[in-house]
């Protein structure tokens, strides 16, 4: 919940708690007066535009107990809200905690969501296929592939430094999935598998694990220099 809903719903519900106080003291104040007001009959015998003194009539006041109960209820709801903001934000921050993990890990738990290939429509897996491998790119080498076209992006993965087999590889996966995606071409469950099989290992393939006397660098992932041979 965000701190601009908790505001409207705290100025609500001071709102409500000030308009049913006022209520009530207009109430009390009224009840008061009507008591106090003499009695408009007059006595067989006399005259009727003068009356008798009459004591005060106590009326209690229930004013004081009626407002301590609002003010607990309204600090109930307060402790309430905030308790449950601070709980929201918690579970917020686990949330931040669990997106900031290590590009390799992203995708490849994605890409087990679209595995076995034979148990989801074609045209979908080429759709999510590419939805992974393009926020793969962006994570790991800050490319916006997520926002390229093909066309646009494949001269991108030329300057990355990557090597010619896994920037062919990626080349033919893109040529090839735009047609299933948007062409509706059919799509063969074999070369599905092939080419997951290929996207695990463009992933790993893009990933070294530094290992360090210094806890820090613990699951540090860096991307694989150039091959000079090619």
């Amino acid at each position: 919940m965000s701190l601009k809903i908790i505001s409207k719903l705290m100025y609500i519900v001071m709102t409500l708690w000030l308009t049913f106080a006022l209520t009530l003291v207009s109430m009390v104040h009224s009840n008061e007066a009507t008591s106090e007001q003499p009695s408009s009959q007059a006595e067989p015998g006399t005259m009727s535009d003068i009356h008798d003194i009459k004591p005060l009539v106590a009326v209690p006041n229930e004013l004081p107990w009626v407002v301590i109960l609002m003010v607990v209820i309204l600090l109930t709801i307060l402790l309430s809200t905030f308790f449950y903001w601070r709980r929201s934000r918690k579970l917020s921050e686990i949330r931040d905690v669990e997106v900031e993990l290590p590009p390799e890990v992203n995708a490849h738990r994605a890409l087990d969501q679209i595995d076995p290939v034979d148990q989801i429509d074609g045209k979908m897996f080429y759709f999510r296929l590419s939805a992974i491998l393009r926020k793969y790119l962006y994570e790991r080498f800050g490319i916006n592939a997520p926002e390229m076209t093909t066309e646009e992006l494949l001269p991108r993965i030329l300057s990355l430094g990557i090597g010619s087999e896994l920037q062919d590889g990626l080349e033919k996966l893109c040529r090839g999935a735009d047609p299933i995606k948007y062409a509706g071409a059919s799509s063969q469950v074999q070369q599905m598998a092939s080419d997951l099989a290929f996207a695990r290992s463009f992933v790993d393939g893009t990933t070294v694990n530094v290992t360090s006397d210094d806890p820090s660098n613990a699951g540090v992932s860096m991307p694989v220099e150039a091959d000079s041979s090619s």
